[in-house]
């Protein structure tokens, strides 16, 4: 069978992995903003750090079109990577949210309620939040 993955540790042999992983990539995997029947091209990322990737290929980008999260705080940004690395040591990486809940997800809405709700601005019109979306 096919090497579907590419760690690019070789860069000889990055070119035949990334073909691979591109050719499961394009069967399997729906992307957003994209055509489901004809998609547009995919890029593998080797590595993100602040605004930038590292294509498998070397090539240097720097992020235009990231998510909220990235474009926010960046990519590998140390308190959220250790945050991360702390919630996944003691209980759990993640946990759909569709009828299920769990403490750090209680705790975070309870973080954000605080500060949403003491945000001062000169607006008369002054909101309560009560509730936070979490998907």
């Amino acid at each position: 069978g096919k090497n579907i993955i590419c760690t690019c540790e070789c860069p000889e042999s990055c070119p035949q992995q990334c073909h691979n992983l591109l050719d499961t990539d394009r069967q399997h995997v729906i992307h957003p903003y994209t055509s489901m029947t004809d998609p547009l091209p995919t890029f593998p990322v080797q590595s993100a750090k602040g605004v930038h990737l590292k294509l498998n290929d070397g090539r240097k980008l720097i992020d235009g079109m990231s998510s909220w999260w990235a474009a926010v705080h960046g990519y590998r940004n140390p308190v959220l990577d250790n945050a991360l690395k702390e919630q996944i040591e003691s209980s759990m990486s993640h946990v759909m949210f569709g009828g299920l809940t769990h403490k750090p997800a209680v705790q975070l809405t309870t973080k954000l309620l605080q500060l949403a709700n003491n945000i001062q601005d000169d607006s008369t019109d002054y909101h309560h939040f009560t509730k936070v979306f979490l998907s």
